[in-house]
């Protein structure tokens, strides 16, 4: 599937009452408008977290960092600077 078929799915599910959209942001209790997230774009479709905006912006930079293989780069420079490399 790809993003736009996994985003309908997630809008039919949400439309028959198959999920539910969470009240607050699942990573900083904030609520107000929330998006949904994906964590993993190869997981089930319907396999989301409801975030603020601030909080699906940083998920998604870690996401980025992650697949472009930054994410261990960082934490071994991490261990570096701290004299734990």
């Amino acid at each position: 599937m790809d993003n736009k078929q996994i985003r309908q799915a997630v809008h039919t599910a949400l439309r028959n009452g198959t999920i539910t959209k969470r009240d607050a942001c699942q990573m900083c209790g904030t609520g107000g408008s929330l998006e949904m997230h994906h964590a993993d774009y190869d997981a089930p479709p319907l396999d989301v977290i409801w975030l603020c905006r601030s909080c699906h912006v940083m998920a998604d930079g870690r996401r980025r960092d992650r697949e472009e293989g930054w994410e261990d780069t960082l934490i071994m420079e991490s261990f570096d600077l701290h004299g734990l490399g």
